[in-house]
């Protein structure tokens, strides 16, 4: 039986994985520049920013001066996340995410990931 434990690191996550989910998605663009912020409570270093337009995705570190939706959670429930074990609903009844800003932008993220994703297990 092997042992190895696969440790998560939110750097790696929300600076290369997410952008290429967000990427993939087929779901249908803003018509607009919008800035998501993802803030890690507990993992300063892990606090990210994405400005998201119908052509492009710029990843930024730290966070941005003009932000459209910010996220926050603790490191390991953005772990959850990144596994499926926790979706929206459940994080902001359970008060384990926090959201600040424009709330619609929180379906549409969560359908361009769940979109990126079915893709991703269709064609790994």
């Amino acid at each position: 039986m092997n042992n190895t434990r696969i440790v998560f690191d939110c750097r790696e996550y929300l600076g290369t994985v997410l952008p290429a989910l967000l990427q993939r998605s087929h779901t249908p663009r803003l018509g607009k520049e919008v800035v998501i912020q993802f803030v890690v409570t507990d993992r300063e270093d892990c606090n990210r920013f994405y400005a998201i337009d119908d052509q492009t995705l710029r990843v930024g570190e730290g966070v941005s001066d003009k932000v459209d939706l910010t996220l926050g959670f603790a490191a390991d429930d953005l772990a959850a996340f990144s596994r499926s074990e926790l979706d929206v609903e459940r994080a902001l009844a359970a008060s384990r995410l926090k959201v600040m800003g424009d709330t619609t932008l929180v379906g549409w993220l969560s359908s361009r990931l769940q979109t990126a994703t079915t893709l991703e297990s269709k064609h790994p």
